[in-house]
């Protein structure tokens, strides 16, 4: 490191921390976040820790820690690019604050987290080479950079507008919309970091990220499993500096960081006490990840979160993450102006009563099929996994949907669950499937399981969780 970048770190970062520090524990109320970061920015230009440049698409992967550890968000990059196209067209205006770090040599943890993303993007995301030279890591306008990359790559889109046969088509787009052509070929303009201030100030990115992406027109909400790991974080913090509860105070920091969270952030906390996953909030990382893979995700109101929080089903934390994928993943008849109307307060409490033995079975299949697979790591199969559980809580909470797989029994569930691993992987795991392959009887008259049998009788005229639906056969 030279002499003049050791001084400028030394001089810079202290004073960029000091600043962050006061405006998180609102030393300052009067400065916005907006004006916060372009004060940072100028610190660091005129230190000469910070620089302007343009780089081609390909050469910009997304910072690990961008939106809480999610990285990218499948459906928003699909979303975010539909709107430019069709609503706002492209404006450079709009991504001068396009800003990201670089990336230190031999860093290999950034680009495997790419690497991750796309592929459990299944088809939506470009991808990323690994000799591609110079990479920068963006924490802000990612969303727009990856849905320019996506376009040129001609990858999936459930936007008709956009697509043909499913596939982005340039040929269209541009049609409509000509003045994406030049940042779709020849890249964007970036403001670009130094890879050690990201060293010195690790929660920049974190300020950089909520600062700046409020351009193009299309202004994005964090999604309900970003909230929850956000909080996760901000919980953990709060447990290492004070004793006591950490639900109200970091309540009401998330409900004034978020405005549309006002009165629901105590519900939300609700969830993460109980339901997190322990310190690494694993359950959490994994609805996220679920979540961000969904061409059409459900929102979650917080107080079905709150309802799912204070379910006591011990040792059955299996049930309360897949019943939370199912209402992401909600078919149309049981969503309404966006959100999710699966699961009700009759669901829920059957969970702890007439449908506890039932929950408690299909727990237990949860854990075999997950056991089984747990030396694939491809993310078709991590597919199947998520699929099989929400088929499980569809079943034992007797939802039929006319864009669904019906099933009988679970047993026909488990022997879905074998196919679509062997499709997936190519190849089944070296130990035998737990489940018993589909039987022609298995159409008819439920056959004898070693799991508990499901009771699908009729739910009685006065049950008001389910619209009448006919059964897909």
């Amino acid at each position: 490191m030279s002499d003049w970048m050791s001084a400028a770190l030394d001089k810079v970062c202290p004073e960029i921390n000091g600043l962050i520090d006061d405006f998180n524990a609102g030393v300052n109320t009067r400065i916005k976040k907006e004006a916060l970061l372009e004060d940072i920015m100028k610190m660091l230009s005129w230190a000469g820790l910070a620089s302007w440049m343009r780089k081609a698409n390909p050469s910009v992967c997304v910072y690990m820690s961008n939106r809480s550890g999610a990285g990218l968000d499948t459906k928003d990059v699909n979303d975010l690019l539909c709107k430019i196209v069709t609503e706002k067209g492209w404006s450079t205006l709009a991504c001068v604050k396009a800003r990201a770090f670089e990336r230190e040599p031999g860093e290999t943890e950034q680009y495997q987290f790419n690497l991750k993303l796309v592929e459990a993007s299944d088809g939506y995301l470009a991808p990323v080479d690994p000799h591609e030279p110079n990479i920068i890591l963006s924490f802000s306008c990612s969303h727009t950079v990856a849905g320019l990359r996506a376009l040129a790559a001609g990858c999936k889109s459930n936007h008709e507008q956009l697509a043909v046969d499913g596939l982005l088509n340039k040929e269209k787009v541009l049609d409509m919309s000509p003045s994406v052509r030049a940042p779709m070929e020849d890249g964007m303009e970036w403001t670009v970091i130094r890879a050690l201030v990201r060293k010195r100030c690790p929660s920049l990115a974190t300020l950089a990220q909520f600062a700046g992406n409020a351009d193009h027109g299309t202004a994005r909400e964090m999604t309900k499993t970003q909230l929850l790991l956000q909080m996760h974080g901000k919980a953990r913090m709060f447990s290492t500096m004070h004793t006591g509860n950490w639900k109200a105070s970091v309540a009401a920091d998330m409900e004034r960081q978020h405005a549309a969270l006002q009165g629901g952030a105590i519900d939300l906390a609700e969830f993460v006490e109980n339901w997190s996953g322990g310190q690494s909030g694993a359950n959490l990382v994994a609805l996220d990840n679920f979540s961000k893979c969904l061409p059409s995700r459900r929102d979650i109101k917080p107080r079905d979160f709150a309802q799912l929080g204070r379910v006591r089903l011990a040792q059955g934390e299996e049930w309360i993450i897949a019943c939370v994928k199912a209402m992401l993943s909600s078919p149309a008849e049981y969503e309404h102006g966006g959100v999710s109307k699966l699961i009700c307060k009759e669901d829920i409490d059957s969970m702890t009563g007439g449908q506890k033995t039932a929950v408690m079975a299909a727990v237990g299949m949860i854990r075999a099929a997950r056991a089984w697979v747990s030396s694939c790591t491809s993310a078709a199969v991590a597919k199947a996994v998520d699929d099989f559980e929400v088929r499980l809580v569809m079943h034992v909470h007797r939802k039929r949907a006319k864009s669904r797989l019906s099933f009988k029994t679970v047993d026909e569930i488990g022997a879905r669950f074998t196919n679509d691993v062997r499709t997936a992987a190519g190849t089944l795991p070296t130990q035998p499937s737990p489940f018993r392959p589909a039987t022609a009887e298995s159409s008819g008259t439920a056959p004898a399981s070693r799991w508990m049998p499901f009771d699908l009788s009729p739910r009685s005229s006065s049950a008001r969780c389910s619209p009448p639906l006919k059964v897909r056969v």
